[in-house]
């Protein structure tokens, strides 16, 4: 291994299943700082309910398993975030602040932070409103895909999408 890379000794699965067996496409999660739960949150133009698409949690604590023939832990639907309806406004990515007090999500075009007083806000965020929305960065275009916060906490970094031979780049957004 080169000098100062880690050297992983084991991989453990979390083993996850959704409610009723179901299949939801899932494509942004994000793990509450204070490790009370990991979100997962649907991607879907389409959401199943009307209020937007779902948001699920594994609760802690979580049991890691060695093998795949561990049995699943069973997700919660806890609520929903509506980013709208269309193809662009579908959830690609998440990230919560190591405050706990802030989340982005992340869509094609956007990018949308919401605000709470602790983790938990961010279980359902139904009737809550995005504190600051950004447009992607020009760059990025249509095809916006991850999304977190610097090692300051401050500004927000986002990467699209690479195109066949492109190599992606990183974005950096000044949050006001």
């Amino acid at each position: 291994a080169p000098t100062g890379s880690a050297v992983v000794d084991a991989v453990y699965a979390l083993p996850l299943q959704f409610p009723n067996g179901e299949s939801v496409d899932v494509e942004a999660v994000a793990v509450l700082p204070d490790a009370s739960a990991i979100l997962l949150f649907e991607k879907t133009a389409t959401p199943q309910t009307n209020d937007g698409a779902r948001i699920f949690a594994a609760r802690a604590p979580w049991t890691l398993a060695a093998d795949e023939d561990s049995a699943p832990a069973l997700l919660e639907q806890m609520g929903t975030v509506d980013m709208g309806a269309g193809d662009d406004d579908v959830i690609t990515g998440a990230a919560v602040h190591w405050s706990g007090t802030r989340l982005l999500l992340r869509t094609a075009t956007k990018i949308v932070e919401f605000e709470g007083a602790s983790p938990a806000a961010f279980l359902d965020l139904s009737s809550s409103e995005p504190r600051l929305e950004l447009p992607s960065p020009e760059r990025e275009g249509q095809r916006g895909e991850a999304v977190s916060y610097d090692e300051a906490g401050v500004d927000v970094v986002s990467v699209a999408e690479a195109a066949a031979g492109e190599v992606p780049v990183l974005h950096r957004s000044a949050c006001p």
